[in-house]
């Protein structure tokens, strides 16, 4: 395989951190095998990561910077990752056909879905009763006008007075979950749509998306009444939209119903998303692979003598490893772990 090499990819202040900090509050994460933040600097990995990095979601690039940040010895799962990865070089159309739906769910994000999920599940659940009621109080100060007009205008300003405060109180306590809402809708057209794309239908991360997509209806039945307001801003049918969501609560109403729905299904959430971030990551993984001049993928050698790595060289002898080893440029230094060099 021949081609130039990979342009590094620049990041917005923060965004590397975003990702770290992802990564770091991921529970599924496997801590015996992640690499500490010295061997990571060590290696200049971020560098390494923004090399690699064409990710279209950041669904992908979460996904990339874990398995870069998990080295293992797992055979199986090691052949499923090159096979996939190989999958996708070797099919073009099934790759841009991915690529351009992940490309709806975009890069940009405020807040890790994961971590957004975590802590939805320690917002406190407010009853819908007082913002119901507040809908029956706007629907009676509008029929009020055409009965008495001018007792009619004495409730509806009474009304705009007692919704208008609780509307944005509330509003301002769930701002980041309705972002992280809106995200989790992008993410199931995203997966919908690429269940469209002509695919082997028997892949693990195909299975995934057919779940979720099934699963996840509930929750995004009606959501683009949570998800669609744009802040009073836009064209003039969304900013009366927004007018009606402040008036009648329509979308407080409907975002405490979601927030039940989401943590129900929070499991289904996190496997669409782990499934959408591996087909991301490794279509960017096959893209760096067609970009260098040579590489090579670690043979585990289960029947060698050694019972342990063969790493494929290219013009000398195999290598054998009969143990896990991480290679750094940190030296050793005198008195730090055992004997001075």
């Amino acid at each position: 395989m021949s081609g130039n090499m990979s342009s590094l990819r620049e990041y917005e202040p923060g965004e590397l951190e975003r990702l770290k900090d992802a990564y770091l509050k991921n529970p599924a994460r496997n801590k015996d095998i992640t690499l500490y933040d010295q061997t990571w600097n060590d290696m200049n990995m971020d560098r390494v990561f923004a090399r690699i990095d064409s990710c279209r979601s950041f669904a992908g690039e979460e996904r990339l910077y874990a398995i870069l940040r998990e080295p293992f010895c797992d055979a199986g799962e090691i052949k499923r990752r090159d096979s996939l990865i190989r999958h996708f070089d070797e099919n073009n159309a099934i790759s841009e056909g991915y690529s351009k739906k992940l490309s709806d769910i975009g890069r940009e994000i405020k807040k890790p879905v994961n971590i957004a999920i975590n802590e939805l599940e320690g917002l406190k659940m407010q009853g819908s009763l007082i913002h119901i009621l507040c809908a029956l109080l706007g629907l009676f100060a509008i029929a009020m006008i055409f009965v008495s007009p001018t007792a009619g205008l004495l409730v509806f300003l009474v009304t705009l007075i007692i919704n208008i405060p609780l509307y944005f109180k509330r509003k301002g306590e769930i701002g980041d979950y309705i972002s992280c809402f809106s995200v989790i809708i992008r993410a199931y057209h995203a997966a919908n749509a690429m269940l469209a794309v002509s695919d082997d239908e028997e892949l693990d991360y195909r299975t995934s998306m057919r779940n979720a997509v099934q699963n996840l209806k509930p929750v995004v039945r009606g959501s683009f009444i949570v998800t669609s307001g744009r802040g009073l801003t836009g064209g003039i049918i969304n900013m009366i939209m927004d007018y009606l969501r402040i008036f009648f609560h329509v979308d407080l109403i409907k975002f405490n119903s979601m927030q039940k729905k989401v943590l129900a299904h929070k499991d289904d959430i996190i496997l669409m998303f782990k499934a959408l971030g591996e087909i991301d990551a490794f279509i960017a993984i096959a893209e760096y692979r067609r970009s260098l001049p040579y590489w090579c993928v670690p043979e585990y050698a289960e029947n060698a003598a050694s019972g342990g790595w063969k790493l494929p060289d290219r013009d000398g002898p195999e290598i054998e490893l009969e143990d896990t080893i991480m290679a750094t440029g940190h030296a050793p230094r005198a008195g730090v772990g055992g004997k001075p060099p």
